[in-house]
């Protein structure tokens, strides 16, 4: 069941990352005011993902 998970978290988040990026991107270049949720969700989500990558490779290099 954890693999199961760990692929759909894998599968999904840097689409959010990626999707909201891309939103985001949009809004500013058409001078669209970005909504509050929007700057949330991409914050968390980005936040989270890298600091997980972060973990995992400080994880990593002291297993070395």
């Amino acid at each position: 069941m954890d693999k199961a998970v760990e692929l759909i978290k894998s599968l999904i988040r840097p689409f959010l990352v990626v999707w909201g990026w891309i939103i985001y991107g949009v809004c500013v270049w058409n001078e669209i005011e970005v909504p509050a949720y929007l700057l949330a969700i991409l914050g968390a989500v980005t936040a989270e993902y890298t600091g997980e990558r972060i973990v995992k490779r400080i994880k990593e290099i002291k297993s070395e």
